[in-house]
């Protein structure tokens, strides 16, 4: 077949590579007789804590129980604490996957047995073994693609990439830290009109008529300004924008900012944006592409201090909790058409009168959560059940097309309390006459109050307004109780107020109260 006259077929490789890893560390460290050493001493310590935890238990049980001071007779020494502290990485899990795969229409060679060109050539050997290597100058120069103007399939890279990684850290019992990783990344690139030997005359001939869209995600660290209200975060873009956009040079405005580099322009508004959010130096963009490396976010679980002999006479859980996670994403980075595709000197600009950059970008968003910011959860020895939380969240979302900021800010406190009622009898005879077995009355009380805004701002016209938002009270009350292996009673109490904070919308109020019984049919020997 004529370069010229035929369609060709299709050309595609994919491949894919896979890395997991997982590490028990204490395991390895149990294979040095030292630390066996000190392992066994480490239980030891353990069963003396298990040991008061139940005599703890049954004086509460006999109602005798008065404090006593004791000290722990398995103690390490300040060299045994150092290589103890060793073996508090307990376990690393590490997953990576990339996959990545190229689509070249127009081939005119045949292929033979084993994949290659057996007529006109190409594509390469390298290509038929998963390379992803560029070669589509190589395939028009030397004739392997068609130049047929109806062949109008684009030459497609794809390529994703996703890394997870956690690592389980317990420096003190009880005491258990978990840290974890995210990065995502996501590229496609296709090019139309690629075997068009005219194209290679283009200064970025690889980019002519071509669509390049990338979308990454990473796991990052606010804390600098977790605290910290919109109106605080967008005053600083403001002013890191100014920074920026003299470190990229050129004649001063009166603005402060200087030729081609406003405050409109994503090269400087992206990096302003988040040397403001999370609180670092303002520094000039670097490769738009370049996702950057994820930094590690946390869980923190302590419930140790229930070991405490004067504590562990009162509760039997006494746990304290906090959570953070936090990404940052960018979603529509996307090759510039004017960029790549109309002659320029360099200096062209846009309809803001900003210079035109080689990628523009739709929207760059921050989500932060405490979850909790700190909790509390006991057990008390009387079956007196108490929770609580404070909740802390927001979601910044830098609009690139309309060039706004969006935040949405919500705290929540969350009261829980609950009581259980052991061996309780409603009073009730079973079917033999005598009083039926008493089961546990479960009282569960939950109280919420959640506190969420919706602001909008305004970068070009330097403007804010309130969009969204109210504030809302839950309350949850309830019992339940087994009145046999098949009945099961509940009774309950839910209250939602919500109050919201524009004038267009009407405070609502909803009470939802009553009883119900669950059956459960099947052979359970009756009551």
């Amino acid at each position: 077949s004529s370069p010229e006259g035929s369609l060709g077929s299709i050309g595609q490789n994919t491949n894919v590579i896979t890395a997991k890893a997982s590490a028990d560390i204490p395991k390895f460290f149990s294979q040095f007789k030292y630390f066996q050493n000190i392992s066994a001493k480490m239980q030891k310590r353990k069963r003396e804590i298990d040991s008061l935890n139940n005599v703890y238990t049954l004086a509460w049980d006999k109602k005798r129980y008065k404090y006593k001071s004791y000290k722990f007779k398995n103690k390490l020494t300040p060299l045994q604490s150092i290589a103890n502290f060793m073996t508090s990485f307990k376990q690393l899990n590490f997953d990576y996957t990339e996959t990545n795969g190229t689509v070249i229409p127009g081939l005119l060679s045949a292929p033979n047995w084993y994949g290659y060109g057996q007529t006109l050539g190409g594509p390469t050997a390298g290509f038929l073994l998963g390379s992803q290597s560029d070669i589509r100058r190589i395939a028009v120069e030397n004739g392997w693609v068609s130049r047929s103007s109806l062949m109008t399939d684009p030459y497609i890279q794809m390529t994703t990439k996703e890394l997870r990684a956690d690592l389980q850290f317990v420096p003190l019992n009880d005491f258990r830290i978990d840290f974890n990783v995210l990065h995502t990344f996501n590229r496609n690139f296709s090019q139309s009109g690629y075997n068009d030997p005219q194209n290679l005359a283009y200064a970025n001939h690889d980019f002519a008529f071509a669509n390049d869209f990338v979308t990454y995600s990473n796991t990052v660290v606010a804390l600098n300004t977790s605290f910290k209200d919109g109106a605080a975060i967008y005053q600083a873009i403001r002013a890191n924008a100014v920074a920026i956009s003299q470190q990229m040079g050129g004649p001063l405005n009166a603005d402060g900012f200087t030729e081609g580099h406003s405050i409109a322009n994503a090269y400087v508004l992206i990096p302003a944006f988040r040397a403001a959010v999370e609180g670092k130096s303002p520094k000039a963009i670097g490769n738009a592409k370049k996702a950057g490396l994820p930094i590690p976010n946390w869980r923190i679980t302590y419930s140790g201090l229930k070991n405490i002999p004067i504590i562990n006479g009162q509760f039997s859980k006494f746990d304290i909790s906090h959570a953070y996670s936090a990404t940052y994403t960018a979603t529509g980075i996307q090759s510039s058409i004017d960029y790549y595709n109309i002659p320029t000197s360099g200096n062209d600009k846009d309809i803001n009168g900003d210079y035109i950059n080689p990628y523009t970008f739709s929207q760059a968003t921050y989500l932060e959560s405490f979850s909790p910011l700190i909790g509390i959860d006991v057990t008390m020895r009387n079956n007196m059940q108490f929770g609580l939380q404070y909740n802390k969240n927001r979601m910044l979302l830098l609009g690139l097309v309309n060039h706004t900021l969006t935040e949405e800010a919500n705290t929540e406190y969350v009261v829980r309390l609950g009581y259980i009622i052991r061996n309780f009898r409603l009073g009730m005879d079973n079917s033999r006459g005598s009083r039926s077995k008493g089961s546990d009355l479960n009282i569960r009380g939950d109280i919420s109050l959640r506190d969420g805004q919706t602001s909008i701002m305004n970068i070009l016209l330097n403007d804010s307004q309130v969009t969204g938002g109210q504030k809302v009270m839950n309350i949850k009350l309830s019992a339940d109780y087994n009145v046999s292996e098949n009945l099961n009673l509940r009774l309950f109490y839910e209250q939602l107020t919500s109050k919201y904070k524009i004038s267009t919308a009407f405070p609502l109020s909803t009470i939802r109260a009553g009883i119900s019984a669950t059956f459960t049919f099947g052979d359970s020997g009756g009551f």
